[in-house]
């Protein structure tokens, strides 16, 4: 789980400081293969949660939506 927060200088990041938040970033979980494990979207306050799945080594991939800088 976590926040999608847009900083100042305007790129995607995931962090704790309060910016503009991003609702409807879809947020891939990437097994070790680069195949998508968990897919969800962003609510209108930026957070996210990807539950049910089981330990392992994963990266975590924002695809901002269409028509964004």
């Amino acid at each position: 789980s976590g926040r999608v927060f847009k900083p100042v200088v305007g790129n995607l990041c995931e962090g704790r400081m309060p910016h503009s938040v991003f609702g409807g970033i879809t947020v891939n979980l990437l097994d070790g293969n680069g195949n998508v494990v968990k897919s969800t979207v962003t609510a209108d306050d930026g957070t996210y949660k990807l539950g049910g799945v089981v330990p392992g080594t994963y990266t975590v991939q924002f695809v901002k939506p269409d028509g964004t800088a």
